[in-house]
């Protein structure tokens, strides 16, 4: 008989295998997705900018304004 593994098992199991520790503040890393608006120069149409960025406690502050 197979062994029965729920989802959150399974997430945590990878998620503890490649964590990046922060060297200042000891933090492990967290990818958030950071997206500004943009307004064009030559007309009136907003663009959006999306990237994808590892924050832990040291650099919060930078992305949460």
């Amino acid at each position: 008989m197979a062994k029965d593994r729920s989802f959150s098992a399974k997430t945590s199991k990878s998620a503890q295998e490649g964590q990046r520790v922060c060297q200042q503040c000891g933090e492990a890393y967290t990818n958030v997705k950071v997206v500004q608006s943009v307004k064009k120069e030559n007309s009136d149409h907003w663009r959006f900018k999306e990237k994808i960025v590892a924050m832990c406690k040291c650099n919060e502050q930078e992305y949460y304004k």
